[in-house]
């Protein structure tokens, strides 16, 4: 993973965009996927792309569960988006129908947590498993929770937007308020497009060290257009920036 990371830290020219995503799978395929990783020779369905699959909400993964309740916290690196579900000029897609990542490489995922869920009225019930591997991963000290605390971190000032072509068909967004969540600011960057009459076809909102947006315009936009959007007022969860 870390090798991974740093290879596309250097054909990007930056550090890559990180965030956490929630992998669902059969009780009998976890401990593989701890000990060696995602094996890209197991995968299956791939409807939208051939890669390995990861939700940013956990409700999403789910119904891919089987067994005994289990699903993966992962760690993914993120560089290109790809525009295609063969991810030849990318190195991941973003289903925003099923929030969801396909990601191409096996080794930019790196799992970080085992997680056993259950039911509202279902919480103490004792795992169902008889893996004692499992079990002993399960027992281990520390812990993970979908609960995450409020951070509150500052956000950058605005800066000028420079842009050297004369149009494009995507647009960065940032900085956003990380204590916002990724529903409300994709409302907000909706509202602010849709307000200044912008058609987008996908739009996702990127946490790493920064909380940003990526943007994937209908027509392509000049440049003076898009100088027109960053002195734009923009209404984040009511306020104006």
């Amino acid at each position: 993973f870390e090798r991974k990371r740093a290879e596309m830290r250097t054909s990007l020219g930056k550090d890559p965009d990180e965030l956490k995503g929630f992998h669902g799978s059969a009780e009998q395929n976890m401990l593989s996927i701890m000990s060696n990783g995602f094996d890209s020779s197991r995968r299956s369905g791939q409807v939208f792309g051939a890669g390995e699959y990861f939700a940013k909400n956990p409700m999403v993964s789910v119904c891919y569960c089987r067994g005994d309740r289990f699903m993966l916290v992962c760690r993914l690196v993120l560089g290109i988006q790809s525009t295609d579900t063969d991810l030849q000029d990318g190195d991941h897609i973003w289903v925003d129908e099923c929030k969801y990542y396909v990601i191409a490489a096996p080794e930019q995922a790196l799992p970080l947590y085992l997680v056993r869920w259950a039911d509202d009225g279902d919480k103490n019930k004792k795992p169902t498993t008889t893996n004692e591997q499992l079990l002993a991963v399960l027992q281990a000290p520390g812990g993970w929770s979908s609960i995450a605390k409020v951070v509150k971190t500052e956000v950058p000032k605005n800066r000028p937007c420079y842009m050297s072509a004369e149009q494009t068909d995507a647009l960065w967004v940032g900085y956003l308020r990380p204590d916002l969540d990724d529903d409300q600011l994709e409302r907000d960057l909706k509202a602010f497009l849709a307000a200044n009459d912008v058609k987008h076809t996908r739009l996702q909102v990127v946490r790493g060290k920064y909380t940003q947006a990526k943007v994937r315009l209908e027509n392509s936009l000049t440049s003076e257009a898009v100088q027109h959007l960053n002195s734009a007022a923009f209404i984040e969860s009511g306020v104006e920036r």
